[in-house]
C-alpha cells in the first residue's frame, strides 16, 4: 500500500512537470511567433524603404558583384527591370564603372573608415553613354561581425555637373576677361574701399599691382576724387538711379598727378536691398579731356547748331580714332545731309533753312550717346563718330534716330517734314582706316540711298 501510494505521488509530480514544460513550450512559442512577426514586419519595412527610396540603392560583393538593387538604381542606368541589368552588368568593377580604379580607391576608403560618404564617379548607362553619380558606401557585417556585403546609396547627378561645369567656365571666363580687360574694372564699399581691382585698373592710377592700390587707398573720396564732393555725386546718383553711364570725373594718380576717368558703375544690393558694393568700368580720357580744352581755345564749334564744326570734328575724332585703336574698340561713322534743304531755302527762305538745321542738330543730341561726337560737316551735311559699338549699335542707333525723326515730324508745326539720307561706314580696329576715309564711304552709301530714294522718313 505504501509503495502505491509513493508511485501515485511519483506519478503526479511527472505529470506537473510535464504540464510545466508544455506551458514553457507555449510560452516559448509565442514568443517565437512574436519575434518572427516583428522580423517579417521588419523586412517588409526595410523592403519597402528600398523598393520605394527615391535614391539609388545596391548591393555588392567584394568581388564587385550586384546581390540586389532597387528600381531607382537599375531606371537610373536605363534599365527596365532588375533582370536586364544583372545580365548586362555581371561586375561593377569591367561593366559599370568608367573609370574602374574609382572603385577601387573607394574600397581602401571603406577598408579603413567603413564607410565612404558622397564619393563622385561616372557610370555607363545601357545605350553606353555616361552619367556623372554621388553616392556613399559602408559595408555591413552580422551580429558576429562577418562581412555580408557592401551597401551604397546615391543619385544621377549629371545635370548638376554640368551646371556646375558651366558656372566654373563662366567664371574663368569672367576671371579672363576682368584680368586681361583693357578698362579699370573695380568693386567698392560703401564707405570708400576699394574690395577688387583689376590690374588695368591698378596701372591707370599709376599702381604696380591691384594689391598695392587696395592697401594703399582707404578713402576714395580724398585719396582718387580731385573734389571729394564727386565721389558723394556718383554713389547719390548710382542708388537712386541703380546705374549711371560715362559720367566724367577727375582723380588723383598715385604720384599726385590727375587723370580724367569716364565712369561706368552699377549699385549691387542684397534681398533686403542694402547695398553690398558698387561695380566700376573706368576709362582713361586724359587725353580727350586735354585735347577739349584745346580745342576750346579753336574755332571748333558750329556757331549756328552748337554742334561741332569741321575742323572741331576732324580735329577730335582722329586724336578718339588713335585711342579706340589701342582699346581694340569698334566704332561707327554715320554720315546724313538733309534731303529738302534746297526747297526750304528757296520756298521759305534761309532763315526757315537755318530753323531746319538747328532742328536737325538737336535731333542728333537726343539720339546720340553724350560719349559719340557729333559734327555739321558744312552746308545740310552733318556726320557723328559713335565710339565703342557692338555689332546691334548700328541697328539701335538708326532704329533711335528714325523715331525720334517720326515723332519731331508728328509734333512739329513747321510747314514742311524733315527728311534725311544716311550712310554709315563700320571702322574694324583689326583694318584700320582713316577718317577720311570712313567718310568717304559713309558719304557714298548715303548718296546711294538718296539717289534710290530710299530716303531716311
Amino acid at each position: 500500500m505504501e509503495n502505491h501510494e509513493k508511485a501515485q505521488e511519483q506519478l503526479i509530480k511527472e505529470l506537473a512537470g510535464m504540464r510545466r514544460r508544455v506551458a514553457d513550450l507555449e510560452r516559448s512559442e509565442a514568443k517565437y511567433r512574436q519575434i518572427e512577426k516583428a522580423l517579417q514586419e521588419s523586412e517588409a519595412k526595410y523592403r519597402s524603404i528600398f523598393e520605394n527610396s527615391v535614391e539609388a540603392i545596391c548591393q555588392t560583393t567584394r568581388e564587385g558583384n550586384i546581390l540586389m538593387a532597387n528600381p531607382v538604381f537599375f531606371r537610373t542606368l536605363g534599365y527596365d527591370s532588375y533582370d536586364e541589368m544583372a545580365r548586362s552588368i555581371t561586375n561593377v568593377y569591367n561593366d559599370l564603372y568608367v573609370n574602374p580604379e574609382d572603385r577601387q580607391r573607394i574600397m581602401e576608403v571603406v577598408k579603413q573608415y567603413g564607410a565612404a560618404g558622397r564619393f563622385r564617379t561616372q557610370f555607363y548607362k545601357k545605350d553606353g553613354s555616361k552619367i556623372w553619380v554621388s553616392f556613399s558606401i559602408w559595408s555591413v557585417h552580422d551580429a558576429q561581425g562577418k562581412f555580408l556585403y557592401y551597401q551604397s546609396m546615391g543619385e544621377d547627378i549629371t545635370e548638376l555637373k554640368a551646371m556646375e561645369d558651366a558656372l566654373r567656365k563662366s567664371e574663368q571666363e569672367c576671371r579672363g576677361i576682368f584680368e586681361n580687360a583693357v578698362m579699370g574694372i573695380f568693386r567698392t564699399s560703401k564707405d570708400g574701399h576699394y574690395l577688387m581691382i583689376n590690374p588695368a585698373g591698378a596701372r591707370m592710377y599709376g599702381y604696380g599691382s591691384p594689391e598695392e592700390m587696395m592697401q594703399s587707398v582707404t578713402d576714395m573720396a580724398h585719396q582718387i576724387y580731385v573734389r571729394p564732393e564727386d565721389r558723394k555725386t556718383v554713389t547719390g546718383l548710382v542708388e537712386r538711379n541703380g546705374f549711371i553711364e560715362d559720367y566724367e570725373v577727375e582723380h588723383y594718380t598715385k604720384d599726385g598727378g590727375t587723370i580724367w576717368a569716364s565712369v561706368n558703375a552699377r549699385v549691387v544690393r542684397d534681398a533686403t536691398d542694402a547695398i553690398l558694393y558698387y561695380e566700376t568700368i573706368s576709362q582713361d580720357i586724359t587725353e580727350r579731356k586735354r585735347l577739349e580744352q584745346r580745342l576750346s581755345a579753336m574755332s571748333i564749334t558750329d556757331e549756328l547748331t552748337g554742334l561741332y564744326n569741321r575742323r572741331g570734328f576732324l580735329t577730335l575724332t582722329q586724336q578718339q580714332l588713335k585711342i579706340e585703336t589701342r582699346a581694340k574698340q569698334d566704332m561707327l561713322l554715320f554720315f546724313t545731309d538733309l534731303d529738302n534743304m534746297k526747297q526750304i531755302n528757296d520756298t521759305l527762305g534761309h532763315k526757315e533753312g537755318d530753323r531746319a538745321l538747328i532742328d536737325v542738330a538737336g535731333i542728333f543730341k537726343e539720339t546720340f550717346r553724350e560719349s559719340d561726337i557729333i559734327g555739321r560737316m558744312g552746308g545740310d551735311e552733318f556726320a557723328v563718330f559713335a565710339i565703342n559699338t557692338t555689332d546691334e549699335t548700328q541697328k539701335i542707333l538708326t532704329t533711335r534716330l528714325q523715331n525720334n525723326l517720326d515723332t519731331f515730324n508728328d509734333r512739329s508745326m513747321r510747314p514742311y517734314k524733315l527728311f534725311l539720307s544716311i550712310g554709315v561706314a563700320h571702322y574694324d580696329p583689326e583694318t584700320p582706316s582713316s577718317i577720311d576715309e570712313l567718310i568717304t564711304r559713309a558719304d557714298t552709301l548715303m548718296y546711294e540711298q538718296k539717289k534710290g530714294k530710299r530716303h531716311f522718313v
